[in-house]
């Protein structure tokens, strides 16, 4: 529980959700592995490194900058959090010429 630092109320911060993860999944990391021709994990971790890293600057011992990479667990984002990283990931998809469809927008299956 978080609570917020102006009024001291505090909030539940909600993690992204199990649907969020399966249109991720469904909509997001297969139909980009399939463009790429990589398998979907190896998509996944591409994603993150991507769009859901973090990079900071350290001094070392010999007072130089060094670079320090983080990659982020999709598990650990807000709902919210979530929504932005799936956005992201769109947006550089069409940039790239692959156009994923949203689950509202995929064809249904009237033979089921």
């Amino acid at each position: 529980m978080a609570q917020c630092p102006k009024c001291g109320n505090r909030f539940v911060i909600k993690q992204r959700s199990l649907p969020q993860n399966s249109t991720y999944w469904g909509f997001i990391v297969e139909p980009l592995a399939n463009e790429m021709n990589i398998h979907p994990n190896e998509c996944h971790e591409f994603l993150k490194d991507k769009f859901n890293s973090e990079v900071k600057y350290v001094k070392n011992k010999k007072d130089l900058l060094v670079e320090i990479k983080k990659i982020r667990s999709t598990t650990v984002l807000t709902t919210s959090e979530f929504n932005d990283y799936c956005m992201h990931i769109r947006i550089w998809a069409a940039e790239q010429g692959w156009n994923l469809v949203e689950p509202n927008e995929a064809p249904i299956n009237e033979n089921i």
